[in-house]
Order: C-alpha cells, then structure tokens, then sequence
C-alpha cells in the first residue's frame, strides 16, 4: 500500500484500475492519506463489495544498527519471552480483518543449532494463548548465525473487541545455546473493514 497508483484491483493485471484515497489512518501518525485495500481480485468492472477500507495502522520499528552495537540477549523463558515489538489497533468491530506482519534478526553467537519460538499474543503474554506460533530454526555461527525471520498473520472478528495491542515475542528453548535478537525490526498491524 502505497501513493494511489500503486494500489490497484482488477483481475487483468495490464488493465488493473487504480484505487483513490478514501481512508484516513487514525493513528495520530501525522494523519497519512490512504488508498482502500484490496483483498482479493474483482471483476473487470469497479465491484465495491471487493474493495475494503484501512481504518486503522500501527508500527513498531526499530532501525538497523552497526554489527559491534549494542543488541539484546533472548531469553529462555517461555512464560517470559523477549518482547520484540508491540502495535496498538483501535475501534476494532465485528466483520474486520487485522493483517499483522514483522521481520526482526536472530543471531545465533555459538557453534550449535538453535530453535527460536516466535510468537505473537493479543494485550498479554500468557502462553497456551498466543495466536500466532513458529518455530524457526537458527544455523550455528560457523556456518551462517544470522537470520531475518519473518512472521505474517490475519486475523477475522466475529464481534466487537474495541482496542487491541498485539505483542510479537520471541525466546529459545532452555538449555539451547545464546542468542541475540538484532534490528532492523518492523512490526505492523492493518486494521480493515471487510
């Protein structure tokens, strides 16, 4: 989602229709205009009902840093992961979407295989309840130590629920080797009205 021109629907690619901005984000992120969002494609003529509006976005971003700077070690608790970022989403009503998506690096400072457990949970860490888990494996140092790892989740409403603040975490597997998680990191969150 970008400038409008960039945001289209059509099911033709080459006679793909740009969408206008409709939508404004109320995120007090500078009040950005936004075009409506596209969740699958339409037919060859402008079908409203294939059109949905963004009523809300968040982000949570952390900027690259240089390799010797400071980073921060992941824990091996479960019920006590490393919170990697958090986004707020608002006025959330039965019928919407909340696409949540995030990259963040992993680095792995020994000679072992390790299993980082990512996660991501709605207003409280309270494991067994997360809705989004994965396990990504983690090469050794020798051979390549660091991994961006990316994580993408929707979730649909079947009533209202208001404000929610989702948490992306992450920890490894106690007796597993050391870990860093390291920037860049981005955490979004797109509220949508289906």
């Amino acid at each position: 989602m970008s400038n409008c021109g960039n945001s289209y629907y059509g099911n033709d690619y080459y006679n793909r229709k740009p969408c206008c901005p409709e939508s404004v984000n109320n995120n007090n992120n500078n009040n950005i205009v936004v075009p409506p969002v596209v969740i699958k494609d339409c037919p060859d003529k402008k079908d409203d009902h294939c059109k949905c509006k963004l009523k809300d976005f968040a982000y949570d971003v952390s900027p690259s840093q240089k390799y010797d700077s400071t980073y921060t070690p992941i824990s091996h608790d479960e019920s006590q992961p490393t919170e990697i970022a958090k986004v707020t989403l608002t006025r959330i009503k039965a019928g919407d979407l909340v696409e949540l998506t995030g990259i963040f690096h992993v680095e792995n400072t020994e000679n072992s295989r390790i299993s980082a457990h990512v996660r991501i949970y709605a207003n409280n860490i309270v494991p067994g309840e997360e809705i989004y888990d994965a396990i990504v494996d983690i090469e050794d140092a020798v051979y390549d130590g660091r991994t961006h790892v990316n994580v993408q989740d929707v979730e649909a409403f079947a009533f209202d629920v208001g404000t929610v603040t989702y948490i992306l975490t992450v920890f490894i597997e106690n007796g597993e080797t050391a870990a860093n998680l390291r920037s860049p990191i981005t955490f979004t969150g797109s509220l949508i009205k289906n």
